[in-house]
């Protein structure tokens, strides 16, 4: 009887091992929504620029925002050379 015991005391902590990998990688592998919740641009009158921006966690999994990148580019307005 004692091994029998034993062997379901195994079995548990084999399951409760089995288990915590699982959430361990659920947590990993599950994606985090970052969304975009306040954007501001000011042009100064010396043409200088302050761009603000507000991102927001949504979703299940909180995500920790690490870095964010901002491409700024001017264009030239478009100039049409038809007949």
């Amino acid at each position: 009887m004692a091994i029998f015991t034993l062997g379901l005391v195994w079995v548990g902590l084999k399951q409760r091992q089995t288990y915590e990998a699982q959430l361990a990688t659920t947590k990993v592998i599950e994606r985090a929504w970052v969304s975009l919740e306040t954007l501001e641009i000011r042009i100064h009158p010396d043409h200088s620029g302050t761009i603000t921006v507000g991102l927001k966690n949504s979703g299940r999994t909180p995500a920790r925002i690490v870095a964010a990148n901002i491409s700024v580019t001017r264009h030239q307005p478009f100039l049409w050379l038809g007949k």
